[in-house]
Order: structure tokens, then sequence, then C-alpha cells
């Protein structure tokens, strides 16, 4: 494990990756209300990401809707 960290504010990747188990470590503001997620740099997370975005990458619906839900009203609080 690396000692390095990723970042993103894509919601949608952030409740991806925290659903594939990579746990957020923190989460900080930006200015207008940019939220940034912050994750362990693990050796797979960069494969993780690329087949997230080239859409390659399987994840029950309803689980990914309600977890997006989730991560929203974390940043509501």
């Amino acid at each position: 494990m690396k000692d390095e960290l990723f970042r993103t504010s894509d919601i949608a990747l952030a409740a991806y990756l925290s659903m594939k188990g990579y746990p957020i470590l923190d989460v900080s503001f930006g200015g207008g209300n940019k939220a940034t997620f912050q994750f362990e740099d693990e050796p797979e997370r960069s494969k993780e990401t690329l087949m997230f975005f080239n859409r390659q990458t399987q994840v029950e619906p309803i689980a990914f809707l309600n977890h997006v839900k989730s991560l929203k009203a974390m940043l509501k609080q």
C-alpha cells in the first residue's frame, strides 16, 4: 500500500470506489460547495478509475444510486 492519496470531486466516482471497498478517508470543502473525497491510493485504484470512466464496470444500480444519495446527505451535515 502506498502512502499517497487519491482525491476526487466526482461524487459518482467516489461512490463507486467506496462501493468497491476503498474507504473514504476524508472529505474537504473548497469554494462554491465543492467537496473533495480523499482515498488511499492503492495499486488497483487507478485501474478501477479507468474502468469506471470507460464504462467497463458493473454495480447494482439501486445500490449505486443509494450510495450517491448517502454521500450527498453526508455532505449536507
